[in-house]
């Protein structure tokens, strides 16, 4: 409770666990196979949404004036909208994230983004390890832990994902 970027990161891992065994027991190749491609494009959005996040933190924390932090807010988010532009023209189809990237871009959308995914690559990966049932153990352990216990597992979980190594503990 109280811990919505856990939850909706656990929601979300859990989906597309699902989504992924299902494309694959139903031998919908063609379906699995864009469903990968689509997977493809939104890790990339997702990354540049995580860096500019990271930038606007740098930039909250630098000691700027309200004027200066605006003009600088304003500079990353038109950052964050070209580097996706320039993206987008190299993939070969989809494009999902268009209509997005088009409407207002302002801290709470990308807060929002980062609640539905930040801790999935970690908790993705324990998934395709354990198996459901014991993803569901280790989730509840999880949740049973202190917010700065969870958030050192959930960091450590992403490490090792991002590693290629095994995140079962």
């Amino acid at each position: 409770p109280g811990d919505t970027r856990f939850n909706e990161s656990v929601a979300t891992a859990v989906e597309f666990h699902l989504l992924r065994r299902w494309l694959e027991l139903t031998g919908a190749r063609d379906r699995f196979e864009n469903f990968l491609a689509s997977q493809s494009r939104r890790d990339s959005v997702l990354t540049l949404i995580s860096d500019t996040r990271a930038q606007l933190q740098l930039l909250f924390d630098s000691g700027l004036s309200s004027a200066d932090m605006d003009l600088g807010k304003k500079r990353l988010i038109a950052e964050l909208r070209l580097r996706y532009s320039e993206l987008a023209r190299s993939w070969e189809s989809g494009d999902e994230f268009e209509h997005w990237m088009r409407g207002d871009i302002n801290i709470a959308k990308l807060e929002t983004v980062a609640d539905y995914n930040e801790w999935t690559p970690g908790l993705m990966a324990t998934l395709d390890a354990a198996g459901l049932a014991q993803f569901e153990s280790d989730v509840k352990a999880l949740a049973l832990l202190s917010t700065e216990q969870r958030f050192d597992a959930l960091v450590q979980l992403n490490t090792l994902s991002t590693r290629g190594e095994s995140t079962r503990r």
